[in-house]
């Protein structure tokens, strides 16, 4: 709630800067600090964290931010060195800023593990990968999306009763599938059963088997809790036969039959 709280105090200071400053500061591109800033809050939001852990965590993040982009990094370059000393020197200072990375990262894991779980801090190393993919692609065009009147419909969304598997503690249903937008997305939830989120979750390898053809998730969010909502998108789809998708859960693969 604090969260929410500041970011309408900051749209409402925004609102009420003059036109020309607000044109200004449209122009201008983030700082860094305020690139570490939103990241955090988006980071924090998504593990669900309360308004005294969002705060350590705003604060923790900004600063292991600032202290990375002080590290030296070692130039990179296709060409090879002249000389044996400049090769020399060259793979110095990779080894030196690989240490001194390694060292940072270090640090900030002790400073989290005083406020965090252990699998808070592995989602955190998740997202933090998720939105350097994002900034990655920030400029790559995307693929124009099929007119209305062509695209395909998707099964309508379904209870997930009888679309439930069991996993070591863990209980995984499916909830529902649409095809709105430029991607298939299904949507399912894995609950702890008595589980702590300390004993660790690892969810990867989600594909989609649809019409005797396998379909690798091009983009997977998740909300973590008690109960996690995993939101994976797929290729879109234009026929809906003999669905399953199938996921490893802490190593162990599963398989969802999905109705259509």
């Amino acid at each position: 709630m604090k969260l929410r709280f500041l970011l309408l105090i900051l749209a409402a200071a925004i609102a009420s800067a003059p036109a020309s400053a607000a044109a200004k500061q449209k122009k201008e591109k983030p700082s860094s600090e305020q690139l570490a800033v939103k990241q955090a809050c988006y980071i924090a939001n998504r593990l669900n964290l309360d308004s005294k852990e969002t705060q350590k965590f705003i604060d923790a993040y900004s600063r292991y931010q600032s202290e990375a982009m002080k590290i030296k990094q070692a130039p990179a370059s296709n060409k090879a060195p002249a000389t044996d000393a400049d090769a020399e020197k060259l793979i110095k200072n990779q080894i030196e800023s690989s240490e001194q990375q390694i060292k940072l990262h270090k640090k900030y894991y002790q400073i989290y593990s005083s406020f965090l779980t252990q699998t808070q801090i592995w989602n955190v190393y998740q997202l933090e990968k998720k939105i350097r993919r994002q900034y990655r692609n920030h400029n790559v065009r995307s693929p124009k999306a099929p007119t209305p009147s062509k695209a395909p419909k998707a099964p309508k969304a379904v209870s997930s009763r009888n679309r439930t598997v069991n996993v070591n503690g863990y209980k995984v249903d499916f909830k529902s599938i649409d095809n709105h937008g430029r991607n298939t997305t299904i949507v399912f939830t894995v609950q702890n059963e008595g589980k702590n989120l300390k004993d660790g979750l690892s969810i990867d390898n989600i594909v989609l088997e649809c019409n005797g053809k396998t379909y690798k998730a091009s983009n997977v969010d998740a909300n973590w809790g008690k109960t996690n909502t995993i939101t994976a998108k797929f290729k879109k789809l234009t026929k809906f036969s003999d669905m399953r998708l199938k996921l490893k859960l802490n190593g162990e693969t599963k398989v969802i039959q999905i109705p259509s």
